[in-house]
């Protein structure tokens, strides 16, 4: 009798430990499961993200190139356009390369005002400047890829200056009227008063009045014919952003091309 019921108390004992290996067994396959759906969600809500921003790149480029009265400016800046579409609505900016410093056609002046305002010592200046003369001498047509990869030892440098310069303006000065805010500052001939009035003209322009980006005062193509398009959107509260430079070629089967991603 005793024997029996050890033998019951051991199977019973046995078949506890193996209804809890199959529910641990059962919770890590169901975590698992949940941890790759989301996974997928995820690398799915990247793919949508990089579509859209292609998509609003593209939108804004033949918009340059197209009469205004085709293009959805939603009332918004003449300098911005809204790419609808029903998952989420591209926010997209827009700056002519004229109004940025290039670090290869600039004065060495306003170059190294850049770097100064980026906080690079003299002795850094002198070597990126070095750096860069040795990138525009070279075989290969300078690209934002090198620049990254010549400023890679001076962490943070890169990103700091990237919203004033350019490699291709091809200009040794700035253009005011094309400047922004952060560029203005670093013109050395430009009193603050006259900056200023600048950026109030800027907010007293309708919307109304531009037919076309290129028509505008804002965004001469006499000045250059490369653009800075700028996208974002906004997908469950997590913000994509891209932003490229497109050259206007307006040409039959030849809009515009790309020539940096930054």
């Amino acid at each position: 009798m005793k024997s029996q019921l050890i033998t019951k108390g051991f199977a019973l004992l046995t078949a506890v430990w193996m209804v809890a290996i199959l529910s641990l067994l059962s919770m890590v396959t169901v975590t698992s499961y949940l941890g790759n759906t989301r996974a997928a969600q995820v690398d799915l809500q990247r793919i949508h993200a990089d579509l859209l921003l292609e998509a609003g790149i593209r939108f804004a480029a033949l918009s340059l190139v197209s009469p205004r009265d085709q293009v959805s400016a939603n009332a918004v800046p003449a300098a911005e356009l809204v790419y609808p579409n029903k998952i989420s609505n591209v926010v997209i900016s827009i700056a002519n390369e004229a109004g940025y410093v290039d670090l290869l056609a600039a004065e060495p002046e306003l170059i190294d005002r850049v770097f100064a305002a980026a906080n690079l010592a003299d002795a850094e200046i002198g070597l990126v400047r070095a750096r860069l003369q040795a990138l525009s001498a070279g075989d290969q047509p300078p690209s934002h890829r090198q620049l990254r990869k010549i400023l890679a030892k001076m962490p943070g440098v890169y990103q700091r200056i990237i919203n004033q310069s350019t490699l291709h303006s091809g200009r040794r000065g700035v253009n005011p009227l094309l400047a922004s805010a952060e560029v203005l500052k670093l013109l050395p001939d430009l009193p603050a008063a006259k900056r200023r009035n600048l950026l109030a003209s800027r907010k007293q322009k309708p919307t109304t009045q531009f037919t076309t980006p290129i028509e505008s005062a804002y965004f001469s193509t006499t000045a250059s014919s490369c653009y800075r398009i700028s996208a974002q959107v906004l997908l469950n509260g997590i913000a994509y952003h891209r932003t490229k430079i497109v050259k206007i070629i307006n040409q039959p089967g030849h809009l515009f091309e790309t020539v940096a991603t930054l």
